[in-house]
């Protein structure tokens, strides 16, 4: 592991790597996006709770209430490619852990489909006849469904790699496998959303803008700034307690030059995130250029901590038993039937994305300012 990744790896090995890390930045962005969006939402629904002064939906609630059910779909879709690449990266490691969490990991499909059908039901408006509290309830199981699954593959992740006590916790039957990293790990995942979702809905009122009031936008582009800046700073934050709380081997996985370059690499990402965020003080500030910098920020982030991340189960794992299977799954073929997908796939949801941008546009009232 002296090699910068993917470098230093056979060729198959090397390919199903970096197309496990490419396709999991392309699902951490929609999968952030619903994660953070379901949050928000849900706090918003508090609010008229707290006095009628509240109660209105700001611009931001409003645009990812609009597109949450459809990021919703897009991040299940997008979730399909790197499983399949984790599933022939590290198929023993990986599926032991499935079968030891057994049926209690697997209700993750359960909590997807209610969550689903959830988001769904809250768009119709259907609750909404009812007072507020029954949209408020929906959205606050939509969020333990996201949280539970969050948690779940965070676990599933974490068990993956202590293979020495594998056998252990199977006999004693146990359900739930506790782990010192468990906790920053999935502080990350979710304050590190809140960065993500920030940027895309920034990104959402660039393309909508003319449609948008004028002082409305202004407050919500201040509100973007102080999410995007306490989720970047958390974020940092979580990643080095990860960091001082992993044992002597795994940290000095990450000091190796297969992944250092990337953690500073992601370091580097969530400092330009922070330093485009920082001057934004109304709608206006919210231009092309300084959110196309802020994406390269995101980009950074993303793939350096998914490096990160990965050099830490590396180090774990027998990777050496594990090459064989990768050059035999290499020659099966494939490959060019998954990227000839791959676009096919893209370019659908591009599509639909631009449908549901259209039809919203049409049903949004002009611009008053």
């Amino acid at each position: 592991m002296d090699a910068l990744f993917p470098f230093g790896f056979p060729g198959p090995t090397a390919m199903y790597l970096t197309f496990y890390i490419v396709t999991g930045v392309i699902y951490g962005v929609f999968m952030n996006y619903t994660l953070a969006g379901a949050i928000l939402l849900a706090m918003g629904r508090l609010r008229p709770f707290l006095g009628s002064r509240w109660a209105r939906p700001g611009l931001i609630e409003k645009v990812v209430g609009d597109w949450l059910p459809a990021m919703l779909g897009m991040a299940i879709t997008t979730g399909v490619a790197p499983l399949l690449f984790l599933q022939i990266l590290h198929k023993q490691s990986f599926y032991t852990a499935n079968l030891l969490l057994f049926h209690r990991f697997m209700l993750f499909l359960p909590a997807l489909i209610v969550a689903y059908y959830m988001l769904y039901l809250l768009k119709s408006k259907r609750l909404d006849v009812w007072g507020p509290w029954p949209p408020a309830s929906a959205l606050t199981i939509v969020v333990l469904c996201f949280i539970f699954v969050a948690w779940a593959w965070t676990e599933n992740h974490l068990l993956s790699l202590h293979h020495e006590l594998w056998g252990e916790f199977y006999g004693s039957g146990r359900w739930f496998y506790a782990d010192a990293e468990l906790w920053p790990r999935l502080g990350f995942t979710v304050t590190v959303s809140f960065a993500t979702l920030a940027l895309v809905v920034a990104w959402q009122f660039v393309w909508g803008r003319g449609g948008h009031e004028t002082s409305s936008l202004d407050l919500a582009a201040r509100q973007l700034r102080l999410l995007a800046v306490v989720a970047l700073a958390t974020s940092a934050a979580e990643a080095v307690l990860w960091f001082l709380w992993l044992d002597t081997p795994a940290r000095a996985a990450l000091r190796s030059s297969l992944a250092m370059p990337y953690a500073a690499l992601a370091l580097v990402g969530i400092t330009l995130q922070a330093a485009c965020w920082l001057p934004v003080k109304s709608g206006a500030d919210l231009t092309a250029k300084r959110l196309g910098l802020a994406t390269a920020g995101a980009v950074a982030m993303l793939v350096g901590a998914g490096v990160a991340r990965e050099a830490r189960r590396l180090a774990a794992v027998d990777l050496g038993s594990l090459l064989e299977s990768h050059r035999h799954a290499a020659a099966v073929g494939g490959i060019t039937l998954f990227l000839a997908c791959f676009l096919l796939n893209a370019g659908v949801i591009g599509y639909c994305a631009w449908l549901i941008k259209r039809d919203i546009a049409m049903a949004r009232p002009s611009r008053v300012n």
